[in-house]
């Protein structure tokens, strides 16, 4: 049985993409990185397709190969509630 490793591989990627926006190991709280998604524009524009990217890689791999690649949606999901809540 042969793995395919680019499901995993994207997974891991997006994982660490929304850990590196949740911040989750800043001293400061009020200083987190997510927070820049509502002051520029550029890093709201910039995070959106970083993370639509994920989203539509994973979105391939399902269609292609029926893998369940939940992760690479999250950074999405992510950015969109910080979005529409703050």
């Amino acid at each position: 049985m042969k793995a395919n490793l680019m499901p995993i591989c994207t997974n891991l990627l997006a994982f660490a993409y929304w850990l590196y926006l949740l911040d989750p190991f800043k001293s400061t709280p009020q200083i987190r990185r997510y927070k820049s998604l509502l002051q520029t524009k550029n890093a709201l524009v910039t995070h959106l397709l970083v993370a639509t990217f994920f989203a539509l890689f994973a979105t391939l791999l399902i269609i292609n190969e029926e893998q369940r690649d939940i992760f690479s949606f999250i950074p999405l999901f992510f950015i969109i509630l910080v979005v529409a809540f703050n």
